[in-house]
């Protein structure tokens, strides 16, 4: 008898999203950070909004509720992986 995985990483991720939807809106951010896992990391580390990098996202200009939430919807998926998080770190250490 084998185990068969019923959901694979980019399903658990998608829900991920669903459940922070209204999170994602109200930063009103493009949609390509959030498209999948790997985006999500990329932004997250280097601010990056898109693959060309012609745009970046200062994470201390998110005002401080979207911007705990934001923490809260990083923790929950990632745990100890956020700390890779460069951009993302460094604005969480200003702000405590």
């Amino acid at each position: 008898m084998t185990f068969r995985k019923t959901k694979n990483k980019h399903d658990l991720w998608q829900a991920h999203c669903r459940k922070h939807q209204d999170l994602i809106v109200n930063l009103d951010l493009p949609s390509w950070p959030f498209k999948n896992e790997q985006n999500f990391r990329r932004f997250a580390t280097t601010g990056a909004l898109d693959a060309e990098e012609l745009e970046v996202l200062d994470f201390d200009e998110v005002n401080d509720q979207e911007f705990w939430e934001l923490h809260d919807f990083i923790t929950n998926y990632f745990e100890m992986d956020a700390s890779l998080f460069d951009s993302f770190e460094q604005s969480r250490v200003k702000r405590k």
